[in-house]
């Protein structure tokens, strides 16, 4: 599997409905909690518990940040839209981004977000500030993400994704950069081939707009395509279409 240059930019930012809110920044203290749903039974007099029907639960995701500016009413008026988009909504979801670079097209999100908690901490004398702390719960429990190749330079150059390792501590003589990259981390079948995806569904693709310009598209290994759906849904196939029993790759 080829190494993705994960260029991730951090702007976390809430989208409900048209509305784009920018959270306030210095953000000091993140934190994610993710669960699962485990039936436990234990018999008596028989050594370890049974566990079943596991599944998964929400996610909460807390964020503890400083609301700071030049001016006294800055501060509050900044106070009032954190306010006015999660409490003062009725309730109404929305989606919250950690990562957020429409350049490159990668993403990190929640999805159908409602606030659970807000709290606002004041200390005298802080005129130009004040600390902030919300609590997000996200039903599906997932932290989806969308990672593109666009305005990406060869995953050979490692131009975003660079992790290092410095021999002899970064006071040594050498520090060495690789990729990042998730190849050898993955639940699949061994049998599968190095360059398989597996994509485990329901797989939901939105297409930007109604036009032939947004399209999902298969190639060929000489780079033609041979299936496409446009964004109107139409569906294009390049030779016949085959039913059999089974696929094998």
């Amino acid at each position: 599997m080829a190494t993705v240059n994960w260029v991730h930019t951090y702007d976390p930012q809430i989208h409900i409905g048209s509305t784009v809110y920018r959270l306030p920044r210095p953000v000091r203290q993140i934190s994610d909690d993710y669960t699962n749903k485990i039936n436990k039974i234990e018999i008596p007099q028989q050594n370890g518990t049974i566990i079943g029907n596991v599944s998964r639960s929400g996610a909460t995701v807390t964020f503890a940040g400083i609301i700071s500016k030049n001016t006294r009413s800055g501060v509050l008026h900044e106070k009032q839209m954190l306010h006015d988009v999660l409490m003062n909504t009725g309730g109404q979801p929305f989606t919250f981004y950690r990562f957020y670079d429409a350049a490159r097209e990668n993403y990190r999100w929640y999805e159908n977000c409602v606030c659970e908690n807000l709290s606002f901490v004041e200390v005298p004398g802080e005129v130009f500030s004040m600390a902030y702390s919300l609590t997000l719960f996200a039903p599906d429990g997932l932290e989806h993400e969308l990672v593109t190749t666009r305005n990406e330079n060869p995953s050979g150059d490692q131009n975003g994704n660079l992790s290092n390792r410095a021999v002899g501590g970064y006071g040594g003589s050498e520090v060495v950069y690789y990729g990042d990259d998730s190849s050898e981390v993955y639940v699949g079948s061994e049998t599968a081939p190095d360059d398989t995806a597996r994509l485990y569904g329901p797989l939901l693709i939105k297409m930007r707009y109604s036009s032939s310009s947004s399209d999902f598209a298969v190639v060929d290994g000489d780079g033609n395509i041979i299936f496409k759906i446009d964004g109107s849904g139409n569906v294009y196939v390049k030779g016949n279409i085959i039913s059999v029993d089974s696929i094998t790759f």
